[in-house]
């Protein structure tokens, strides 16, 4: 019995473990979905000393890309993300005053352009990433937008100087 439920714990087979589940429990009600027998199969992968150390390494970054907690002990956990390297995406805002009178403007034109990128990535379904023609069209509008805005504000506050 040990060997199989190591067998179906490496395997991460949903529909072994749901099987086994039904013959060991079957005056219980099933209680989990396959998603949520995934994530006990990937946690139980972490926990377990008999699995290989890569597919073990391979669950905890599984785990860990869905914000959910690994059991890989703490000793390993370097090994692991060195195996299993995570992407993390970013992106760049860089906005260059021609004076330093302008260093207030080109701040704002920053953070709209930071503040674009956070909406779209925000709005984005979790797991997805967001098309980065979109986010570095939506940046340059937001940018577009922003220095009209100032150039404006200058324009009026010209005049006002100059009555």
């Amino acid at each position: 019995m040990k060997s199989e439920v190591l067998a179906i714990v490496e395997a991460v087979d949903v529909e072994a473990a749901k099987r086994a589940d039904r013959a060991l429990f079957a005056h219980l009600p099933p209680v989990m979905s396959d998603q949520d027998w995934l994530i006990v199969l990937h946690h139980a992968r972490t926990q377990s000393n008999s699995v290989r150390f890569r597919l073990r390494a391979y669950s905890h970054c599984w785990l860990l890309d869905r914000g959910l907690p690994s059991g890989l002990p703490d000793g390993l956990r370097p090994a692991a993300q060195r195996l299993y390297p995570r992407v993390v995406e970013g992106v760049g805002v860089a906005v260059l005053a021609r004076s330093s009178s302008l260093q207030v403007v080109a701040r704002g034109i920053r953070k709209a352009m930071s503040d674009t990128a956070a909406e779209i990535y925000g709005d984005t379904p979790d797991g997805k990433s967001p098309d980065p023609l979109i986010v570095r069209s939506q940046m340059l509008l937001s940018r577009d937008k922003t220095k009209k805005f100032f150039s404006q504000l200058l324009e009026e506050s010209q005049s006002r100087r100059s009555s």
